[in-house]
């Protein structure tokens, strides 16, 4: 039983070493984001995850009162002036939000969720700042 005990207290030991946390204030979005947060939004966090072979990816959530086809809008701009990327990279998603993908080999990935408020997601890992007038979350992750 207590080798048990021990492997078990090892694992989550591990599971906890392999995710470092940031918790967000309304101004502190990291300056070196691959696209400009939404304008009001709350910057919720940053988490990196790492996985066993080393890799990472680096993630940062935000919150805005906007409606999730508004924040699209605004990224459908921003996305086509950073990445020069056209419309079909974009993936439809439920009420409103929706999701792109830029994998870019030898720059890193990028990858930009914009979901309904309320969905499931990594970013209920900062669940106590969500505000109660939020109505989209941004989840704006890479890997280099």
């Amino acid at each position: 039983m207590c080798k048990r005990a021990a492997a078990g207290l090892l694992s989550v030991v591990i599971l906890a070493a392999a995710c470092s946390t940031h918790r967000g204030n309304d101004t502190d979005a990291p300056p070196d984001l691959p696209l400009p947060a939404y304008p009001g939004a709350v910057h919720l966090g940053q988490q990196r995850v790492y996985g066993t072979d080393g890799t990472h990816i680096t993630w940062d959530g935000f919150a805005s009162a906007d409606p999730p086809a508004r924040v699209v809008d605004f990224y459908r701009g921003a996305v086509a002036r950073v990445f020069e990327a056209s419309a079909e990279r974009f993936e439809a998603g439920e009420g409103g939000g929706g999701k792109w993908r830029f994998l870019r080999p030898g720059e890193g990935d990028v990858v930009l969720d914009v979901m309904p408020a309320g969905r499931p997601g990594p970013h209920e890992a900062f669940a106590e700042r969500i505000p109660a007038s939020a109505r989209t979350i941004v989840i704006l992750s890479r890997r280099p």
